[in-house]
């Protein structure tokens, strides 16, 4: 259970496991019975992570109808629900996340493509309404709603305890959606001199769209975990278009992504351009 309003699906009869700084998601559902579909609880210790994550979530959907559709819904924050440090975040659930969706299905067809994109490119708009960068906005971080839901089959934005003020510190990196001007300053061991500004996620979501059109690829495919920083570090104009074109067949996809993926991140279009561009894609 947690507390007396959810009761938790699935978990074993051990129940949920979080331990210090993480956490785990599951499936509830109201004991009462006022939500009628399955929820989703997020389990954490971490409180002040939690907590902004529950923030921004909520802040998002305040920005208009174009949010609305593209963050998912918080029902409900237990802080300390089990009477021992453990802290519940009560959500809408999707189907399945975006990884899984390709996992399935391939990579996306142009239609489909810029359906998702164009969900993103709202819950960037929405960041940037609030000066926020989401700073881990990936494949894994957005689920595809049921069709017959609330959600309408979109595609919505989730796991947003990452995203902090524009100018402030990244409170982590994700080496694969991470830029080259970060990277260079984690190899450098500079990272805490690291600042965040909008472009960091537009970077992020060029790798995302590369994901989708390639049926799951990354701009740095095959590359072991602990190289993919270094790659990021040292990579050129020439060597990032490359990439998206041997990875990407459709020549207009590849050629959006590639609008995206710019090296000189002063040289990257910002969000109210993208969206404007994706109307002629």
């Amino acid at each position: 259970m947690l507390g007396e309003k959810y009761r938790l699906l699935s978990t074993g009869s051990e129940g949920p496991r979080i331990s210090s700084g993480k956490s785990a998601v599951v499936d509830a559902v109201a004991v009462d019975k006022s939500k009628k579909t399955v929820l989703k609880a997020k389990l954490s210790r971490n409180l002040v992570a939690l907590q902004r994550e529950a923030d921004n979530l909520k802040a998002l959907r305040t920005v208009g109808a174009g949010a609305r559709k593209s963050v998912i819904e918080v029902f409900d924050f237990l802080e300390n629900y089990d009477g021992r440090g453990s802290h519940a975040l009560v959500m809408e659930a999707g189907e399945e996340d975006l990884v899984g969706s390709v996992k399935r299905g391939g990579a996306l067809s142009r239609k489909e493509f810029k359906k998702a994109c164009a969900a993103v490119v709202e819950v960037l708009l929405a960041l940037e309404k609030k000066q926020l960068v989401w700073t881990d906005l990936r494949a894994s971080n957005f689920v595809v709603m049921a069709a017959k839901g609330p959600g309408g089959g979109g595609v919505k934005a989730i796991d947003l305890e990452s995203a902090v003020p524009v100018g402030e510190k990244p409170v982590d990196c994700t080496p694969e959606v991470t830029p080259p001007e970060v990277a260079r300053l984690y190899v450098q061991g500079r990272l805490t001199q690291a600042v965040v500004a909008t472009s960091y996620d537009v970077w992020s979501l060029g790798v995302l769209l590369l994901f989708l059109a390639s049926g799951g690829k990354d701009l740095f495919d095959g590359e072991a975990a602990s190289r993919v920083m270094a790659s990021l570090a040292s990579a050129t104009q020439e060597k990032v278009e490359g990439q998206v074109e041997k990875l990407v067949s459709d020549a207009k996809t590849s050629a959006f992504i590639k609008k995206l993926l710019v090296v000189d991140p002063r040289q990257r279009p910002g969000v109210a351009a993208i969206k404007k561009n994706l109307l002629f894609f």
